[in-house]
């Protein structure tokens, strides 16, 4: 049987010994979840690929996709779909004037990170001749409630995919792509605006290159910002954990003073 070395942060190694965790089966299994769960993405992307990929007759991968994305990508993505759509579907000015308008998410900070302003990005967006899909977006929040979304749609279900046109659809594809090559569990907005960039020919990508925004330094970024999120939630556990214990110590000693009150030396 293969061998394969596992390394492990002192203090997670300190913890598994401490639990007298047999760390291979663990492993094994957990390895064995991860290969089926990038294994079923990458089949996904695979059909959405395909170019007689059909949405309307395979819902299931809009379900899937759907489901991988985290809540702000889904806001982000029914931002998108209220958007005006001159052509009839969501394309990819709408959905990264849709990242823009969500407000909160990483592909926002990585932006910020590469020194490109939203509400100007944003104005870009508005503007570019994306096939005329750019044409007559509303301004940043205002004019929502006039827009109406796409007939019968539902976003949250199989019919996601149904909305996007054929080069929103490849993006997404590529997002995907870009989430497990990152080692992510999710499907995330900073993903998706790695999607838009791989394509050099899109509305999208176009105005992002314009802003000096390319998939290469994006991605540095995302990973960049990542593991400082990682670091930042390992630190706070860590000081909880210190302050739980100083807090303890301090407990217990106020218990032994306690205890002494009153007596004397005789």
């Amino acid at each position: 049987m293969p061998k394969i070395n596992v390394y492990l942060p002192d203090e997670l190694a300190a913890d598994v010994r401490a639990a007298s965790i047999s760390v291979s089966p663990v492993c094994q299994r957990a390895l064995a979840d991860e290969v089926r769960r990038v294994g079923v993405v990458r089949s996904t992307t695979a059909q959405v690929r395909d170019p007689s990929f059909d949405p309307s007759s395979s819902p299931q991968a809009g379900s899937q996709i759907w489901g991988h994305m985290t809540g702000r990508l889904q806001d982000a993505a029914r931002l998108a779909l209220e958007l005006p759509r001159p052509l009839g579907n969501v394309g990819t000015i709408q959905l990264l004037v849709g990242l823009l308008d969500q407000g909160d998410n990483l592909a926002l900070r990585v932006l910020d990170s590469l020194g490109v302003d939203p509400d100007a990005l944003r104005a870009a967006a508005v503007a570019a001749d994306d096939d005329g899909a750019g044409q007559a977006i509303a301004p940043h929040g205002a004019g929502r409630e006039e827009v109406a979304p796409l007939t019968g749609l539902d976003p949250g279900k199989s019919r996601f995919l149904v909305a996007l046109d054929r080069a929103s659809q490849l993006a997404v594809a590529a997002a995907l792509d870009a989430s497990v090559e990152l080692g992510h569990r999710y499907l995330g907005c900073e993903h998706v605006l790695l999607g838009l960039l791989a394509d050099e020919d899109g509305g999208a990508g176009r105005v992002l290159r314009s802003f000096g925004v390319d998939r290469t330094s994006a991605r540095r970024a995302i990973k960049v910002l990542v593991e400082g999120f990682d670091y930042a939630r390992n630190v706070d556990r860590r000081t909880t954990g210190d302050l739980t214990a100083v807090l303890g110590r301090l407990a217990s000693l106020e218990r032994r003073l306690d205890s002494l009150d009153g007596v004397g030396f005789g």
